[in-house]
């Protein structure tokens, strides 16, 4: 644990414009796991809950673990197949992808053993699918056969993007079902507002709640990382160090480069969390919990990093 090191460094002095519920500093807590599993890293969190994949020690096949509020309280165990979790929302509704059959289905607690699975079917009733993003209130973006699709929350039935078809990347998936994609001329909200242009030089790189987070006009003399809302305007300028990973519905960024991981409470505030840097794909709750991955190929370990102080 010596290289998980407290720091609370103020990178940026805090303004009076700086949330008064922004933490200050993060308790680091490791993350219980099985003695069977192999760990691999965590995939997502949001609200009080965190998921994570691995693998087993003494057989073929995969694991799922699911935390809430640092303690495991479920593991999806999957026999001589490869499923691994891809997101997660608030109310502890997982979204999972099967790599060799290329099936995607929404899993939830309902008290029994197993809990729920919801397959997620294709366009033409077809299994090649896969779920790359879930939102509060269940819907889940993904593909069917390579094209953007929604599956709105509680039905396995998905609905095309409007205006979209196998050329374009979905991206990510807002709270209020506007759908992030791209295409060679650029970047795109797609939603009850139509179709909004970020401009053909965005970078995104995390979408939560009905914020993106990137760079806008990447590779000129003006890129700079932001914050747009899903109207397509740029709601915060970060400083030219910030590099966005993750954004929180209450709009706070974090960003993560060799000045290490910090939480952006407004443009003008970041707070160092750690000093860790690498691919270690850290998340962002609406607490300012930040959850990530530790380690390399022969021992991973998740972390938790704890705010104090902040708002639940």
């Amino acid at each position: 644990m010596g290289a998980l090191v407290l720091s609370t460094g103020v990178v940026v002095p805090a303004t009076a414009s700086a949330d008064p519920l922004a933490c200050r500093s993060w308790d680091t807590v490791e993350l219980p796991v099985p003695p069977a599993v192999k760990f691999g890293g965590v995939a997502a969190a949001a609200g009080s809950y965190a998921v994570g994949n691995g693998s087993f020690f003494s057989m073929y096949g995969s694991t799922v673990l699911l935390w809430k509020d640092g303690q495991e309280v479920k593991q999806l165990s999957f026999f001589r197949s490869i499923v691994g979790a891809t997101d997660v929302n608030s109310s502890g509704t997982v979204l999972l992808n099967s790599a060799f059959s290329k099936a995607a289905s929404r899993w939830h607690d309902d008290g029994s053993p197993d809990g729920v699975y919801e397959s997620l079917r294709g366009l033409a009733g077809e299994y090649e699918v896969q779920g790359l993003h879930l939102n509060e209130r269940g819907d889940v973006l993904g593909t069917s056969k390579g094209e953007p699709v929604v599956w709105p929350a509680g039905s396995p039935t998905p609905q095309r993007v409007p205006g979209t078809d196998g050329s374009w990347t979905p991206l990510g998936l807002a709270d209020d079902g506007s759908v992030l994609a791209s295409s060679s001329g650029g970047k795109y909200w797609i939603g009850a507002s139509g179709v909004i242009s970020l401009g053909a030089a965005a970078e995104v790189t995390a979408v939560n709640g009905l914020h993106a987070v990137g760079t806008a006009d990447a590779g000129t003399e003006d890129a700079r990382a932001v914050r747009w809302n899903t109207s397509g305007e740029i709601t915060a300028t970060y400083p030219y160090f910030a590099s966005p990973v993750a954004v929180n519905s209450r709009g706070h960024m974090l960003s993560q480069n060799y000045a290490g991981i910090l939480v952006w409470f407004d443009p003008d505030s970041g707070f160092e969390v750690n000093h860790a840097t690498g691919p270690n794909h850290p998340s962002l709750t609406d607490a300012d919990d930040v959850y990530l991955t530790t380690g390399d190929e022969t021992y991973r370990t998740p972390i938790l990093f704890d705010c104090v102080g902040g708002g639940r």
